[in-house]
């Protein structure tokens, strides 16, 4: 590992996944066991694609970001136009692999009416590609001050391993602020479990309601329930946790000088245009900002306002979107914090 110099750029390194989403919105309520009338859109996804896009929309362009996407394109249509696409807005796939073996990974999701996710299916098998020398080529190049990040569509163990790549990488800078970061989104319920074995390594973590409550074993009802949930996270060791909570806001805790502090955001109602990518856009926000140690509850706020513009705007104008339009947008989201 090489030591970074004060001209060097900051660097976000994404291990994930790279897939075109195959959205279906359906007009009228859904009928189960039966063909729905609705509008279909095939676009650019996968968690780690869209974190990676997301910090770089969301950076301050006055800030030098290099964004690293580490993930396995396939080489039939849909997957060298994906890796085109990734080149053109700016990621640095130099440490990604092209398979011949599998077909591109899909993500089909269907919105009810209403544009909220009824339903969804992946197939993520490609990333079985994604193997231990790929993994140790990319963090080779990793350097003081940089962030990792993580999604679960990786397996178990491939996921432990980067952790303890990591550990070893900070041992010279146990005392320094210059030390390697792990953010990860846990992507599904049916993942989770993968992260369970190294959440103590894990320096920001963003569950939803559900898969924080799936973690914990409490289910949050109220501002106490919340607490111990956001409590039970900090004493396993991460050091910021964002539980996103739909229309009941966000919760956020997070260390200083070995002291917790807890809070509870609530915004104004969102009009829904497309839920999908509104998690992963939080997470590259609120990422970008980090990278830079930009105070938590500072990078908290803006995130929040990128979720929601991302979710208010149609897909196809969202690369349309920047860090001065984010920070422009915080004043209308009306956003209340209340500490617990």
């Amino acid at each position: 590992m090489i030591e970074k110099d004060n001209k060097s750029r900051n660097s976000i390194w994404v291990f994930g996944g790279a897939n075109i989403d195959v959205i279906g919105h359906a007009l009228n309520n859904l009928i189960e066991y039966d063909s729905n009338i609705g509008e279909i859109e095939l676009s650019y996804g996968g968690v780690g694609r869209n974190i990676a896009q997301s910090c770089l929309l969301f950076s301050d362009k006055s800030t030098d970001i290099n964004v690293n996407l580490i993930t396995c394109f396939s080489d039939d249509y849909f997957g060298l136009d994906l890796r085109k696409h990734c080149e053109e807005i700016g990621m640095n796939l130099d440490y990604s692999i092209i398979s011949k073996d599998h077909s591109s990974s899909i993500y089909l999701a269907i919105l009810e009416s209403n544009h909220d996710m009824r339903l969804a299916m992946s197939d993520m098998r490609i990333l079985e590609e994604l193997d231990y020398n790929v993994i140790d080529n990319a963090l080779q190049s990793v350097q003081p001050g940089d962030l990792i990040v993580i999604d679960s569509n990786m397996d178990e163990d491939r996921l432990t391993y980067i952790a303890k790549c990591i550990e070893d990488i900070n041992k010279p800078y146990v005392h320094s602020n210059h030390k390697v970061r792990i953010a990860s989104d846990p992507v599904s319920i049916n993942k989770i479990h993968r992260l369970k074995p190294i959440l103590g390594d894990l320096n920001i973590f963003k569950p939803n309601k559900i898969e924080a409550e799936a973690l914990t074993g409490i289910q949050i009802t109220d501002e106490e329930s919340a607490k111990s949930n956001l409590t039970w996270f900090l004493d396993k060791g991460v050091d910021e946790i964002i539980i996103t909570m739909a229309d009941q806001g966000i919760l956020f805790g997070y260390k200083e000088d070995n002291s917790y502090y807890l809070y509870w955001y609530r915004h104004r109602i969102i009009s829904l245009e497309n839920a999908n990518g509104g998690g992963d856009s939080f997470v590259g926000a609120y990422i970008a900002k980090r990278v830079n140690n930009i105070p938590p509850v500072d990078a908290l706020e803006f995130a929040i306002s990128a979720a929601i513009l991302t979710i208010e705007t149609p897909y196809n104008k969202r690369l349309k979107l920047s860090a001065d339009i984010v920070n422009s947008n915080i004043e209308t989201i009306n956003l209340e914090s209340k500490e617990i």
